[in-house]
């Protein structure tokens, strides 16, 4: 499964909880001041038919109401602020974001064309959670 069809995916599910439709959805998105959205552009994006650009995976998040990484398949697991990669990523679950998961977020990332300053963000946000995570315990 490609990049594109995890986040696709995953913004359908979400949508869909949300109890959304995709013009409803692409209403929040353009009433965050992020940009044109359309039915159509989420559409696109649900079927992985499109790259979607780092602001408007932003975008997508924040009118979802869940973490930029959530969109990449990577789920809060409830403990503080511990994360839990799904099972398209990686074939075990662990308790904690750790460097495996670093790396498969980043290669990612990367193979759908973000940009380096933007991979390198989020990878550092989400190193950044993990050692407040570890502080924890």
């Amino acid at each position: 499964m490609t990049s594109s069809e995890t986040v696709g995916l995953t913004v359908k599910r979400l949508r869909k909880e949300e109890g959304l439709t995709q013009e409803q959805l692409a209403d929040r998105v353009r009433k965050g001041g992020r940009g044109k959205c359309s039915h159509v552009t989420i559409s696109e994006i649900e079927r992985g038919k499109a790259n979607p650009s780092i602001e408007m995976i932003c975008s997508l998040a924040e009118a979802l109401g869940v973490d930029l990484i959530e969109l990449f398949g990577i789920k809060p697991t409830g403990e503080g602020r511990g994360w839990t990669p799904s099972s398209n990523l990686s074939g075990t679950r662990n308790k904690h974001v750790d460097q495996d998961v670093v790396t498969q977020i980043r290669d990612i990332l990367q193979s759908a064309g973000f940009p380096h300053q933007a991979v390198a963000h989020i990878l550092d946000t989400v190193e950044l959670w993990q050692k407040v995570e570890n502080m924890g315990q």
